[in-house]
């Protein structure tokens, strides 16, 4: 009778309590290390393999894609109609794509001029977030007198850029203050940062190609018919973004029209 009831229990499949003790107790003679019970569990006869998957680089794939994606919908909205808004969205993109871009590929922007001095802003700008209304976007063709080679000014108080600065951790500030005024245009106590953000823009176009990264939205599209129409006529993909003025001297007109951040 004994017998037949252990063979009755036998052809059952083992009840929870034991199937757990059995597991514990095999956990026991490994390494506590999260990778070695997870390549053990994943060994275990009684556990799906399914529920217990190791993270792989399938997980991350498309991030830089979708990222990218997002970044040239901000910028055109920043090329077309600018605000406050539209520079931080921008910024915060940016930030975004850098971080996928290196989960991704191991690679970043952090060698680019222009997306130290951006990044610096964008740090400030996420813990300071009321400094943005500080930031003025204007028509070069709103102020007569002034020209330019790109449609809009974004025009950032010089306080505010040297507050950015001085926000870099002292490890890296003596190398990146220089670079980051090199490519920020200074007039007076007037900052002009579109250049800086239109050539940091072809940049990415470029970094993507390399590491084919292939974008569709209409928004990458734009820029990729502008870049090769360039190309073909040879044109220079970056501007310089300086400022004339055939009246008066460029920092006393911008004073005059921001005099409230001189």
């Amino acid at each position: 009778m004994l017998n037949a009831s252990a063979r009755s229990r036998s052809d059952h499949p083992p009840c929870r309590l034991l199937l757990f003790l059995r597991c514990y107790l095999a956990l026991r003679e490994i390494s506590f290390s999260k990778q070695a019970v997870v390549e053990h569990v994943i060994r275990h006869p009684d556990v799906m393999p399914q529920n217990c998957r190791q993270k792989t680089k399938l997980g991350i794939m498309g991030l830089t894609k979708n990222a990218g994606e997002r970044f040239f919908r901000c910028y055109e909205i920043h090329c077309v109609d600018p605000d406050q808004d539209s520079l931080f969205n921008l910024l915060n993109s940016m930030h975004s794509l850098n971080d996928k871009m290196k989960k991704e590929f191991g690679s970043d922007f952090l060698d680019l001029k222009e997306f130290l001095a951006l990044k610096a802003l964008r740090n400030l700008f996420h813990h300071k977030e009321e400094l943005l209304h500080e930031v003025r976007t204007i028509a070069a063709q709103d102020i007569p007198p002034i020209s330019s080679d790109l449609l809009f000014l974004c025009l950032v108080p010089r306080s505010l850029i040297e507050e950015a600065i001085n926000e870099i951790g002292n490890k890296y500030r003596d190398q990146q203050e220089p670079m980051i005024r090199e490519v920020l245009h200074w007039y007076g106590n007037v900052v002009n940062i579109n250049p800086c953000i239109f050539n940091f823009a072809v940049h990415v176009y470029e970094t993507l190609n390399e590491l084919n990264v292939h974008l569709d939205s209409d928004e990458y599209m734009t820029l990729e018919k502008s870049y090769m129409f360039e190309e073909q006529n040879g044109y220079s993909h970056f501007v310089t973004g300086k400022i004339s003025c055939s009246v008066s001297d460029v920092e006393t007109v911008l004073a005059k029209v921001f005099a409230d951040v001189a």
